[in-house]
């Protein structure tokens, strides 16, 4: 391995003051620790324990993410509140930015329940923080496409479809839980619970109808063939 003599200069001098070697290349660190005993830690894994101690914001740590997946780290992890950064700051256009963070979460060789894990959690904070529902379809309209770039052979309507089943049943309680108290005091001791029960699953079937019909539109978008509709998995919500 030939190295610019700065590399080695940082090794000492990380040896010198008993500090951490920062390195994004993992040979360098596994170099470092094998021929001086200097730990070495990456970019992303230093700012994480820097949030995890309160000594950066959120927006920071994600920012760090954000750069890093630009620069074209692919050992970048992304989650939904990387997403939802990088959305805000664009104004939720689809920017290289967002489809950098698209490319690192279709790779292959990530963990499936990572994934859906997710791809539900931004179903669910995406659709409470889009600004209206054609950015929401778009956003996923270019995840499907990512998918189906970086994955030939997914099924893009089963991965929705178990994304949707996963997020469903925690968005839609929700909305249960937050207008039934209300609509229970706006209503007469003479009205029954089961009518405004009643209004309420009323309101969360169009909620749902919404959310399906952007992923739908989404699924055609990115696909070449016209997909199955995405089923509505609403009911009573479960006490």
């Amino acid at each position: 391995m030939r190295a610019h003599p700065s590399y080695f200069d940082s090794i000492l001098a990380a040896r010198g003051d008993n500090r951490v070697l920062l390195s994004d290349d993992r040979p360098s660190r596994a170099l470092a620790t094998e021929a001086t005993g200097v730990k070495g830690v990456w970019s992303q894994a230093a700012v994480m324990s820097a949030l995890v101690s309160q000594k950066i914001t959120l927006d920071d740590y994600c920012k760090v993410a954000v750069t890093l997946a630009e620069a074209g780290y692919f050992y970048t992890s992304v989650n939904c509140g990387t997403f939802i950064y990088a959305l805000r700051q664009s104004n939720w256009a689809i920017t290289p930015t967002i489809q950098a963070l698209i490319a690192l979460l279709a790779r292959p060789q990530n963990d499936p329940v990572g994934v859906l894990a997710v791809l539900a959690e931004l179903m669910r904070v995406g659709w409470a923080q889009k600004p209206d529902d054609r950015d929401y379809e778009d956003l996923f309209a270019e995840l499907f496409l990512g998918f189906r770039k970086a994955q030939p052979r997914c099924d893009l309507v089963a991965l929705a479809q178990m994304t949707f089943s996963n997020v469903a049943g925690v968005l839609l309680r929700q909305l249960f839980d937050a207008r039934f108290a209300d609509e229970l005091r706006n209503s007469t001791q003479l009205t029954p619970i089961a009518v405004v029960a009643a209004e309420i699953n009323e309101l969360r079937h169009r909620v749902g109808s919404r959310i399906t019909g952007s992923l739908n539109n989404a699924l055609r978008r990115a696909s070449n063939w016209q997909p199955e509709p995405l089923q509505l998995p609403i009911g009573h919500p479960k006490s």
